[in-house]
């Protein structure tokens, strides 16, 4: 699985950053698993942003911004099962 950040700048001007994992093998739009904007919170450090640490992109990906709420599915001490990928 990969975990990407990128930036979408709306017709508005306004820049929003986005926290995006995906499988490997990029197929179709079925192989991206989540894709959601960051919001303020994301960005600090704090217990919650702890719990949603990725321990994939611990060594690979420092500067790399998860969701807060620890949405992805890989990257935690408990992967989820084979059967739901």
């Amino acid at each position: 699985y990969l975990h990407y950040n990128f930036l979408v700048k709306g017709l508005d001007g306004k820049q929003t950053m986005f926290f995006a994992e995906l499988r490997l093998k990029i197929i179709d739009e079925k192989d991206v698993l989540l894709c959601m904007p960051l919001g303020e919170d994301d960005f600090k450090q704090s217990k919650e942003s702890d719990k949603a640490c990725c321990t994939g992109c611990e060594d690979r990906a420092k500067g790399l911004i998860h969701t807060s709420c620890g949405s992805h599915l890989v990257g935690h001490d408990e992967e989820p099962d084979d059967d739901y990928m």
